[in-house]
């Protein structure tokens, strides 16, 4: 390979990177993203082994047909040499964002994937019970020899947040409505907001803590949590969320204006959500024959 041949080789692999580093970053799967960066250092340690001569850049190296690099042709390649290694460093960087990008997905999919279960196992005590889990009689009630019901109100154990990561408590959390534990679990979700009321997952905790109180039947506890859920986290995932259970909560408080007020907003502010929620919502308010 002759001097200019030299010179067109390591422009081509120096083009190369740009157009590949110009790709949007979404469109790129993150190994394919990998394997063209490893391919680039390997062309561009290609070029370094040619150019330099016990690390340092050759003027006399011997080119093809025996004819050495000028010392204007080295500086040249070494300016190639170093811009290809900026480019490299900023694919490095696009790997990293498409693997976070990959890691909020999964979260996302980890939520999902919770709304799903916790929706499935109320639909289950609907059918069991032919009504909400409410229905069922609170623990520790027994019935009386004359037909009454005795309370005896256990207390509850407040559970303490384990050490660990944000995600790992809002787990610890979640574990207790998957119990159906209410009173622990609603413990120790504001427990988790008092502690992480910024975390990501923050949202998705004040939403169940809302939960807690619906499936009860208790619909003002609901209703403020539900309110004081969208008002802290008004731009999160589980808004949408929230004003609808808001406004079923304002319904069944019998307070069908207000209700109807909410899904409005809903229907305004959140035009994107996901269809359920906009479905569930335009389904509400014509229960409550809404103007």
């Amino acid at each position: 390979m002759g001097r200019r041949m030299l010179q067109a080789a390591g422009a081509a692999v120096l083009g190369a990177s740009v157009l590949l580093a110009a790709q949007p970053v979404a469109a790129q799967d993150s190994g394919n993203l990998a394997r063209q960066v490893e391919r680039l250092r390997r062309d561009l340690a290609d070029l370094q082994r040619y150019v330099y001569k016990g690390g340092q850049p050759s003027a006399t190296a011997p080119a093809e047909g025996g004819q050495p690099l000028s010392s204007d042709v080295a500086a040249r390649m070494q300016v190639q040499i170093t811009q290809m290694q900026e480019q490299m460093r900023s694919m490095n960087g696009q790997v990293e964002e498409v693997q976070h990008r990959i890691t909020v997905l999964e979260q996302r999919l980890d939520r999902m994937a919770e709304d799903l279960e916790m929706r499935l196992l109320n639909i289950e005590d609907a059918i069991a019970n032919g009504a909400s889990a409410a229905a069922a009689p609170p623990a520790g009630r027994t019935p009386a020899g004359n037909g009454a019901a005795v309370v005896a109100t256990a207390p509850v154990i407040v559970p303490a947040l384990p050490e660990g990561t944000p995600r790992q408590q809002y787990d610890f959390a979640y574990d207790f409505l998957k119990k159906r534990q209410w009173a622990e679990g609603r413990a120790a979700l504001q427990a988790f907001l008092e502690k992480n009321p910024k975390d990501d997952l923050s949202d998705n905790a004040a939403y169940w803590l809302g939960e807690t109180y619906y499936i009860n039947k208790q619909y003002k506890e609901a209703a403020k949590a539900f309110l004081e859920g969208y008002r802290d986290y008004p731009n999160a995932d589980k808004a949408p969320d929230n004003l609808l259970k808001l406004g079923k909560s304002l319904a069944a408080l019998d307070q069908p204006d207000k209700a109807c007020t909410t899904y409005a907003k809903l229907l305004e502010d959140y035009p994107n959500s996901q269809p359920r929620i906009i479905k569930l919502a335009k389904s509400e308010r014509q229960k409550l024959n809404c103007k």
